[in-house]
């Protein structure tokens, strides 16, 4: 399928996913988990499956220290919906490199996981920020051929991650429209949310 606004037709299928990408949501999607949504893929392999982190969906209200005990000094730090599976599980992300043992590299300074305990000292003794370590409530996950089907049917525009805008203020539709703009399809970053909007 290819979306058509005013008899614009968008194409979204010629670009390739890989770990480390950003997966933008199309302009339309009214899914109640993706829309607007951007995530960054952490794992990726067509025949395994993908997942992922809605990286621009703080859950309002609710901080770090609210919702992980340990973590009581940490009333500044948002927690954010990274998807609908496994929403009771911890996960993160952050720039810190060789410093977290077993991080996965996934370019732009990003990186994946990592030992728990060096990220837990480090938000405890106050060593850390959030524009280092971004937390997770649940992942976005898709099995075999999943995302490439979806890719392919138009639901996601992909580029590469850029690290300010992952670990930046990162909220909602602002940031889907920063995200678009570094695409060649930015002229759709101004589309209304729903099309019969005009």
């Amino acid at each position: 399928m290819i979306f058509k606004e005013n008899s614009l037709s968008l194409d979204f299928s010629n670009y390739k996913a890989k770990a480390g990408s950003l997966l933008l949501a199309e302009p339309f999607m009214n899914d109640g988990y993706f829309k607007r949504s951007v995530v960054l893929l952490a794992i990726h392999n067509e025949k395994e499956g993908s997942l992922g982190f809605i990286i621009n969906k703080p859950i309002k209200n609710v901080s770090l220290a609210d919702s992980i005990k340990i973590f009581s000094n940490a009333k500044d730090w948002p927690l954010y919906f990274g998807g609908p599976v496994q929403t009771s599980s911890l996960f993160y992300i952050h720039t810190l490199g060789d410093l977290v043992e077993d991080s996965k590299d996934l370019g732009h300074g990003i990186y994946f996981g990592g030992d728990f305990e060096t990220i837990k000292q480090l938000v405890i003794k106050d060593e850390a920020t959030p524009q280092d370590i971004k937390f997770f409530l649940g992942y976005s996950g898709w099995g075999e051929q999943q995302l490439e089907e979806e890719i392919l049917n138009n639901s996601w525009l992909t580029t590469p991650a850029r690290k300010e805008l992952v670990f930046g203020k990162c909220i909602e539709n602002t940031c889907w429209q920063k995200a678009i703009y570094h695409t060649p399809h930015f002229y759709v970053a101004h589309f209304p949310q729903n099309s019969m909007w005009n």
